[in-house]
């Protein structure tokens, strides 16, 4: 398992926003990646750990993680906008969760209002981001 990151990747599957497959093989529609956007395919999701605050002295098993979902989509900006608001409503809000690693989320919330257009990338495919707090519990 790929820790926090791959259990955010784990919800945006099971909320219908993309297709996770663990093992690298992307899915067929709107595939999610870790860490890493490759050129193909067009439009995917990825799912980036930013850091986040260290965990409190003598609580070594709470933190509180961020990380950005990044949308590709198409020529369109609109496509990308959607889809990172489809993001943005799976993830904002969301608590009291346990990934399939045993990780409890706490709490989830989107840290900006509207998802961030960042422009074309270098095929001239729209870009939006979103960026994330979580404050989560760590297995024993």
């Amino acid at each position: 398992m790929a820790g926090f990151v791959g259990g955010v990747a784990h919800l945006l599957d099971a909320a219908g926003v993309g297709t996770y497959v663990p093992s690298g093989v992307p899915g067929k529609v709107w595939p999610i990646y870790l860490e890493h956007q490759p050129p193909q395919p067009g439009q995917c999701i990825t799912v980036y750990g930013t850091g986040g605050a260290a965990s409190p002295a003598g609580a070594p098993h709470w933190s509180e993680p961020t990380f950005t979902v990044r949308v590709r989509g198409s020529g369109d900006s609109r496509l990308s906008r959607v889809k990172c608001r489809e993001v943005v409503a799976a993830l904002h809000g969301l608590a009291y969760v346990e990934l399939p690693d045993g990780i409890f989320v706490v709490d989830c919330q989107c840290q900006q209002s509207e998802p961030v257009h960042v422009g074309p990338d270098a095929n001239g495919l729209h870009v939006h981001t979103a960026a994330f707090r979580a404050s989560i519990e760590h297995p024993f």
